[in-house]
């Protein structure tokens, strides 16, 4: 845990050339490494050049059949035998399995296009129920020269004037509604032709369709049962099939070898040995050689300084905890290898920035209560977590629970009775964070080995913004900062010596200004921490009010008003806090200059 981004470890390995297809997806599951060749690669594997067309003919019979397969399962890892004879093998069951597949399939599809037919006319048949003049019959099965059509209009759809000749009933509106026509041929082709295309769906009329729309119904119905099961008979034959030839894990082997061909393609290799180069995670060569080691790779592997021109990606660690902050940091980009990572800081000052905006104890142990159920399945939403228990704290601090104020005592005070002091906490946190961003981009600049120039110049600024903050209650005190800190940001830099760090006295006045400008304008924007915690509690005293004013549905608005507070508030906080982390804290010292690190994956994770 280190508030440095950590840079990610060169790594070079020597495998043994027919071992290192195994090698490369050991290294996979070891989650810890991402391959990157150095320039100058010499020959690559020769087997790579044999994958490339039974792979393509792979990858056409997977577009048309993936629909229709069971999940990948990938067998124990394989000796070292060669890449192309294993794909041939694989091709070869995957294309008697299509064989044998091609009828069920085609079979399978054409049931469900007369299903999708047939639901879409028992739609036009449920709205038709009451209309016992239609004669189902004589539309399904007219003949030349008389022709019937079924058509589903969109509402925008323009009918046009329709010929005496021409029998319609409309039926339902205003959309979808449906026009069932019945009439000489030639004038029926005119009317599909002029409201088709997107505006009107042509429905087939099975020829078996006869009488009223309820006995019409019934026949539907009992065919689009007939469909299904001879849809789910047509799966099973199919599952059958599959688990004849092993489709499972013939899809599994097709798809590690496809994986292998994307990721050994330009390793150097010589007559015996392949070179696989990368990034590590690890803190140690045993987190990966042991893995190679017990799979019977004599493998060696070290690590070293990076090629020439080669930057690392980089690394956070941060405790379990913190994680789901980090996506403050991603928003932004990520931490250069002289960058700070705040996600710790962020972890700490998120939570408190909605827990001040959100004092409810009640409401804040949804959040909290949200964030336990849902984190696993989305990661991120385990902010709330933090956010439901510091909007618990500030709802004891503000006495709030469920938007009632007087069933506890608040610990400090009730917003609305004390507005001002509800106004000016926020700044004081604010401006502690603001000097905190201008500290740590001192810290950042002495790890990138110019700490001297900051010191010499910008750290002038932190001392003239403490002036600002203390001259209205310690006034020489708070004057004679601003002095000190004015004369060091702008004489500094000016009496370098001449060379690339020196500036003109009116550049360096006319920076300072803009800086100051800037922290003032980022100061004053944490007012709104306040405000919103006051906005809150005002809506939380029109939810209150409006129950006491419903008499017996008191519990009910009052569970409508917390269910509105939850998600209007919720949303509108966490942008703001979002919004203050992001421009008026990252803003100083945040570049994300760096790379992210990705893990290779293995071919199991898709």
């Amino acid at each position: 845990m280190s508030l440095r981004a950590r840079p990610a470890r060169w790594f070079e390995a020597l495998i043994p050339r027919p071992s290192v297809a195994r090698a490369v997806e050991i290294l996979a599951d070891s989650g810890c490494v991402q391959l990157e060749k150095e320039r100058g690669s010499t020959l690559p594997l020769p087997d790579l050049a044999a994958l490339a067309q039974p792979l393509e003919a792979y990858r056409s019979i997977r577009q048309r059949y993936r629909g229709y397969w069971p999940t990948p399962e990938f067998a124990c890892a394989y000796g070292d035998d060669r890449l192309e004879d294993r794909l041939a093998a694989a091709l070869a069951q995957l294309r008697r399995w299509e064989h044998d597949a091609a009828p069920p399939v085609e079979r399978i599809e054409a049931l469900r296009r007369e299903r999708h037919d047939l639901r879409r006319l028992a739609d036009f048949l449920n709205l038709a129920l009451e209309r016992d003049d239609l004669d189902l019959a004589a539309v399904a099965s007219a003949r030349p020269p008389l022709a019937g059509v079924l058509l589903a209009v969109a509402e925008r759809a323009q009918v046009p004037e329709l010929s005496e000749s021409i029998i319609v009933a409309r039926v339902g509106t205003p959309a979808p509604h449906y026009l069932l026509a019945l009439g000489p041929d030639a004038g029926i082709r005119e009317l599909a032709q002029a409201v088709g295309g997107r505006d009107a769906q042509v429905l087939a009329l099975p020829s078996w369709l006869a009488g009223t729309p309820a006995r019409a119904l019934g026949d539907v119905s009992q065919r689009i049962e007939a469909l299904e099961q001879g849809i789910e008979a047509g799966y099973a034959e199919l599952t059958a099939l599959g688990a004849g030839c092993q489709l499972a894990t013939v899809v599994g082997e097709l798809r590690r070898l496809e994986w292998f061909a994307r990721h050994l393609e330009g390793i150097p290799v010589s007559e015996y040995l392949a070179r696989v180069t990368g990034w590590t995670s690890a803190a140690s060569s045993q987190a990966l050689s042991q893995p190679l080691q017990n799979a019977g790779i004599a493998a060696v592997l070290g690590f070293g300084p990076a090629p020439h021109g080669m930057y690392p990606p980089t690394l956070s660690d941060n405790p379990w905890w913190a994680r789901p902050f980090e996506m403050f940091v991603r928003l932004v980009g990520t931490p250069g290898r002289n960058d700070a990572d705040p996600t710790l800081l962020v972890a700490l000052v998120a939570p408190l920035l909605f827990g001040y905006m959100f004092g409810d104890v009640g409401q804040g142990a949804v959040l909290l209560g949200a964030g336990l159920l849902l984190r696993k399945r989305w990661p991120a939403l385990g902010m709330l977590i933090p956010g439901g228990i510091m909007a618990m704290l500030f709802g004891l601090v503000f006495g709030s629970v469920f938007c009632r104020e007087g069933l506890i005592q608040p610990l400090w005070l009730a917003p609305l009775e004390d507005p001002l002091a509800v106004l000016v906490l926020p700044l004081v946190m604010g401006a502690a964070l603001i000097l905190l961003s201008l500290a740590l981009r001192g810290v950042e600049e002495h790890w990138a080995g110019r700490g001297r120039q900051w010191f010499e110049g910008e750290a002038g600024l932190i001392v003239l913004y403490v002036g600002l903050l203390v001259i209205s209650w310690q006034h020489a005190v708070g004057a004679a900062l601003i002095a000190a800190g004015t004369l060091w940001f702008v004489l500094g830099p000016a009496l370098q010596p001449a060379g690339e760090h020196r500036e003109s006295l009116g550049a360096l006045a006319g920076d300072l200004l803009e800086r100051l400008l800037q922290l003032g304008v980022n100061t004053l924007s944490f007012v709104r921490v306040g405000a919103f915690a006051i906005a809150h509690a005002g809506l939380a005293a029109a939810v209150t009010s409006l129950a006491f004013a419903a008499g017996d549905g008191a519990l009910l608005v009052l569970a409508i008003g917390n269910l509105v507070v939850l998600v209007l508030e919720g949303l509108v906080v966490s942008v703001q806090t979002t919004r203050l982390i992001l421009f008026e804290f990252f803003v100083r010292f945040v570049r994300a200059e760096g790379r992210p690190f990705r893990a290779l994956m293995p071919p199991s994770a898709g």
